[in-house]
């Protein structure tokens, strides 16, 4: 009986390890930011956390991860793969020392998201300067 047990546990053991199939489960996105009609650059552009309409959520999971500061144009996160809506308003300081509130919502639906299903994935956000 005790050998019977032991083997059991063997095999469940041995059932419950998974070989490491090399996939990885995260996405490292790079977002780049374009910001339409401006002449200069956005050197750093701040995402609006207090708004409810601010997300970067996971369609599948429904997690919801901050959007990062970006620094001359671009800003890096690591996500778990999958689609994903963005939309935000920010605040945007651009090189010749203007502030603008800017927009990006290109992905704002189910409909429009993106997919982010490699390693490494860039993400190019069209903003649009608020009036």
């Amino acid at each position: 009986m005790r050998r019977l047990f032991i083997i059991l546990v063997f095999a469940l053991l041995a059932t419950g390890c998974e070989k490491n199939s090399g996939q990885n489960l995260e996405c490292l996105v790079t977002l780049n930011a374009v910001v339409q009609g401006q002449s200069s650059a956005p050197v750093s552009i701040v995402a609006d956390r207090t708004l409810s309409g601010t997300m970067f959520r996971n369609i599948n999971t429904l997690d919801n991860y901050n959007i990062p500061a970006f620094s001359n144009g671009t800003a890096q996160l690591q996500v778990l793969k999958g689609l994903y809506m963005i939309t935000f308003d920010a605040d945007a300081v651009f090189a010749d020392g203007t502030e603008h509130r800017v927009r990006a919502a290109q992905y704002n639906s189910p409909e429009k998201s993106v997919r982010l299903v490699d390693d490494n994935c860039t993400v190019t956000l069209y903003l649009t300067v608020l009036q």
